[in-house]
């Protein structure tokens, strides 16, 4: 039976949460894991309060504990990522952003790697960032940059990102080069210029996939 101590003073109050930082087994860990990972209702509440703080148990569960997490996502991969999609997919602003926000949170921790590379090299996967991308809110547009970005500069792009990333790269240029211009940012400027740089410098696979 999973038992959690008791709460301190500057914890958030979730049970669900204090029962994960204060399980003393990592077998209780890993079932709170289970649970709400698997499950999307308490992310996809339409009260803005009460989604944000779904989504920050979410994160703790998630980036506060990662090399367990690392292992649950690992173990568990086509399972979390079909449920994660569907968030991503989410017709609620909330949802969507916060998901895209954590996704790229997620794929750039150390701990992930192998999940990254398993994920940006999925063209399923892509095709969901490169249509958020197009969103007609900003601040989902920039986050879901945030993930497409890792796809493109993945050195070891398998064939099939390659080629959709070939056959929309003159849409894909015109639209990056319009992208956020306004935003007074250097860094992203930077980034934005080496995605577009390694667009442009994209060549047809070898073996063409449809």
């Amino acid at each position: 039976m999973c038992k959690a101590r008791n709460s301190c003073k500057g914890t958030p109050g979730s049970p669900i949460l204090l029962a994960f930082f204060y399980s003393e087994s990592t077998r209780c860990k890993i079932r709170i894991l289970e649970t709400h990972t698997k499950r999307q209702d308490f992310v996809r509440l339409k009260n803005f309060e009460v989604a944000s703080d779904a989504f920050e148990l979410l994160k703790a569960l998630l980036i506060g504990h990662c090399a367990l997490a690392a292992n649950f996502i690992g173990t568990n991969y086509v399972v979390f990522v079909a449920h994660y999609n569907q968030l991503l997919q989410s017709e609620n602003y909330v949802t969507c952003r916060e998901s895209l926000r954590l996704l790229g949170e997620l794929l750039l921790e150390r701990a992930n790697f192998g999940t990254m590379m398993k994920y940006i090299s999925d063209r399923e996967n892509l095709k969901v960032l490169m249509s958020l991308l197009r969103s007609k809110k900003s601040r989902i547009q920039i986050e879901a940059f945030h993930v497409f970005k890792v796809f493109v500069a993945n050195p070891r792009k398998p064939d099939n990102i390659t080629l959709i990333l070939f056959n929309n790269k003159d849409k894909l240029v015109n639209y990056l080069r319009n992208f956020h211009n306004d935003k007074d940012d250097d860094q992203f400027t930077e980034e934005k210029a080496l995605i577009i740089d390694t667009l442009l410098g994209l060549t047809k696979p070898g073996n063409e996939l449809r």
